[in-house]
């Protein structure tokens, strides 16, 4: 039996609905990655960590999540170059954009990729009433290769399953890379509960902060005074400024 026009419209309306609290929650998960991961590691582009840990919290907030292995490239427009991450130079050379029937030997002279023959990375796959979406929480990967693109993560709500993420410069694209299916294989030693925990209640902050990024800002540095340094590792200043590092 056929909906009626006012029931199609309450359904979209609906739709709607779930499609925004999709996008809060997982900005909300953006705000709180660097201050959840700058009070536990050194290193603050830990992908393996915080997808794992980023997916259980947002599971928490009801959204299902799961980590998942791909490879990522950013491309400049303007300077025309290309930089990857999670790939080998073969599958480099595979996705980058060269001249027309350029051997492989002839393009890693000029090309950019990583040095390491076996990069990661892993980002979230999740879904919300039907909305799927993507989420790069550690763009500083990317960063660190040289890649200049702007923002803290990589969100995307839609149906692709390989997104692409297009700015004035630059366009971020993410792939099927070899590692794909041994992602069990990429299980992290360190525990995660602590670190979930930290999401989540980070999260629900900013989405008590109806998502005001100064604000959560604010709050953050005074619970800070409060972190256990000595556990930590690093003084206060060090975890600020490894925040800082991740916000730039």
């Amino acid at each position: 039996m056929a909906l009626s026009k006012k029931a199609q419209a309450r359904n979209r309306e609906i739709q709607r609905g779930h499609k925004k609290q999709l996008a809060r929650v997982l900005q909300a998960l953006s705000y709180a990655t660097p201050w959840a991961l700058a009070s536990r590691f050194a290193d603050i582009y830990r992908c393996v960590e915080a997808s794992h840990a980023g997916a259980a919290a947002l599971r928490a907030h009801g959204v299902e999540a799961r980590p998942v292995l791909c490879g990522a490239g950013a491309f400049s427009k303007s300077e025309d170059t290309a930089v990857f991450t999670g790939l080998n130079a073969e599958e480099c050379y595979e996705y980058a954009e060269k001249k027309e029937g350029q051997a492989f030997e002839d393009w890693a002279k000029e090309g950019t990729f990583p040095e390491t023959p076996t990069p990661l990375h892993m980002a979230i796959r999740a879904s919300y009433h039907g909305h799927r979406a993507f989420v790069d929480l550690t763009l500083g990967q990317l960063k660190k290769l040289g890649a200049k693109i702007p923002g803290k993560a990589s969100i995307y709500i839609g149906d692709d399953e390989w997104p692409r993420l297009e700015s004035n410069d630059s366009l971020i694209k993410y792939m099927r890379c070899q590692h794909e299916e041994k992602l069990s294989e990429f299980l992290v030693e360190a525990p995660l509960d602590g670190l979930a925990k930290d999401f989540v209640s980070m999260m629900e902050i900013a989405l008590e902060l109806d998502l005001n990024e100064e604000a959560f800002v604010k709050e953050m540095l005074k619970m800070s005074h409060a972190l256990d340094f000595a556990k930590i590792g690093a003084t206060r200043d060090e975890v600020l400024a490894r925040v800082q590092e991740f916000l730039r």
